[in-house]
């Protein structure tokens, strides 16, 4: 399993995440997290421009030794959108000092569905023609667009969606087996929903309460396993042979200790009725939270 996790880099530039109360990971702190990462044989790491001073201070500590991901912004493109593709993965690239990325994503999607929506996709096939990029893919929210871009766009080879114990949406729509079909790698994130799926229950903000039987259903099994949270859920995700690589946020380097030991367990069979799905996007993307009342 440790060759499908994928450090994912939001907490090192900017405060990401409903449970973490670190804040920005420290340089050092970040220092020891590539070590560790490097020795444990996990050689992935997720970026973007989104990310704060995130680029910037990985660029410190140097990178090149991980297949390197990245997004473009998430702010709306310049007017020639195949420039603005280009220009902005070549700031990248010279940021992070790296001649190429592994994987380029579209990281906000509803540029892809207006009138110019083909010039994104366009000006990333340039960038993969010219060695810029690798692959290219997207970074998803629903399982809607997954479908519009399998539809419309042929050469995205990577899709990341959202995917956890209680996000059942994948399984659902059966857009695993879909994508493994169209020989497009799955990557998967909010394994632990932001860190919400591993507050203890009486700490679960009121504004979640409503799905009070789906957190409930968390610690029940729990209990009865006798395992944590955060080994229930990374294990649930990794043992789903249709997913290539699933990112991992980390707040320090402890944190990722424990998501290495806990990922070198291997397989975990829960069965799926005995923890309650939720299929409300409310609950589901973070971005709809802050209108949560």
């Amino acid at each position: 399993f440790l060759n499908k996790l994928c450090i994912g880099t939001a907490q090192f530039g900017s405060n990401y995440g409903i449970a973490n109360k670190n804040g920005i990971v420290k340089i050092s702190e970040i220092k020891k997290i590539k070590k560790f990462a490097l020795s444990n044989g996990i050689r992935t790491m997720d970026t973007a421009q989104a990310y704060g001073e995130g680029e910037k201070r990985l660029s410190k500590i140097g990178i090149n030794e991980f297949t390197t991901l990245s997004k473009l912004p998430v702010t709306k493109p310049g007017t020639n959108r195949k420039k603005w593709v280009l220009d902005n993965i070549k700031k990248s690239l010279k940021i992070l000092n790296k001649k190429f990325f592994h994987a380029v994503f579209v990281h906000n999607t509803n540029y892809l569905y207006d009138k110019k929506g083909r010039e994104i996709y366009k000006g990333l096939v340039i960038a993969q023609n010219k060695g810029l990029v690798k692959n290219i893919g997207v970074s998803t929210y629903t399982i809607e667009e997954i479908k519009f871009i399998i539809k419309n766009f042929k050469k995205f080879n990577i899709i990341m969606l959202p995917y956890n114990i209680i996000d059942r949406r994948p399984i659902r729509s059966k857009i695993f087996k879909k994508l493994n079909t169209l020989n497009i790698e799955v990557h998967t994130r909010s394994v632990f929903l932001q860190g919400l799926l591993l507050l203890n229950s009486k700490k679960v903000p009121k504004k979640f309460h409503k799905w009070s039987n789906v957190f409930s259903s968390i610690e029940k099994v729990s209990k009865k396993l006798g395992l944590s949270k955060y080994e229930i859920c990374l294990r649930y995700v990794l043992s789903n042979p249709l997913i290539d690589k699933v990112l991992i946020g980390t707040d320090n380097f402890s944190q990722l200790k424990k998501l290495v030991n806990i990922s070198k367990k291997g397989n975990l069979n829960i069965k799926n009725k005995d923890i309650y799905p939720s299929y409300d996007t409310n609950l589901l993307n973070p971005s709809k939270w802050p209108g949560l009342v």
